[in-house]
């Protein structure tokens, strides 16, 4: 089952929280996005799938493995430049009893770019 809660989170007032097999997924449109990226935080025990969805399925998936921390996970959509129309996000997980928390989920432009400067010393 999948259900908000408040027992633990990553920040603000709650987090989706899947507790047994289920799946969950949220859909919009969006204008001439450049290639769309899902972000989100997560803290599991157990394996779950993610995926990116367009307006005819899932574009992308990544299987996370279960942290003990909240940990941070990006997944490029691979929709290209100036992309409109639907994206989403469909998290599952099939198996038994487990505690898996999702929060701030979002979409934004991608991908992701880290730049490290140089130092230099005399």
């Amino acid at each position: 089952s999948a259900s908000a809660s408040t027992a633990d989170r990553h920040t603000g007032q709650g987090s989706l929280l899947m507790a047994d097999s289920a799946s969950i997924s949220q859909t919009n449109n969006i204008t001439g996005m450049d290639r769309p990226l899902l972000s989100f935080w997560y803290k599991s025990d157990a394996s779950f799938t993610v995926e990116f969805l367009d307006g005819s399925g899932a574009v992308a998936s990544k299987t996370l493995s279960s942290v003990s921390d909240w940990t941070y996970a990006s997944l490029d959509s691979g929709l290209g430049e100036a992309y409109s129309g639907q994206v989403g996000a469909k998290f599952t997980y099939a198996g038994g009893a487990a505690n898996i928390y999702i929060d701030e989920v979002g979409i934004g432009e991608g991908p992701l770019q880290m730049y490290f400067p140089i130092i230099f010393r005399n």
